[in-house]
């Protein structure tokens, strides 16, 4: 029995906690309405963008940064 790296669990931890956040993220920017979003609706999401940045870079996924601009 091969047990994960602690690497391999902080990926996957991130993997799936990333993948809710883009979901979040991209139905904000891409309303049913095909309206355009105001700038104060999307503000929780601007915050949310950020911690994604600033998770990446604390595990040390570079690659990851530009998914959170």
């Amino acid at each position: 029995m091969s047990e994960k790296s602690i690497n391999e669990e902080l990926v996957e931890i991130l993997s799936l906690k990333t993948l809710g956040d883009m979901t979040t993220l991209w139905t904000a920017l891409h309303p049913a309405d095909a309206s355009c979003p105001s700038c104060e609706s999307l503000q929780e999401h601007y915050i949310l963008a950020h911690k994604f940045r600033g998770a990446a870079l604390n595990y040390g996924y570079m690659a990851w940064l530009d998914m959170g601009r």
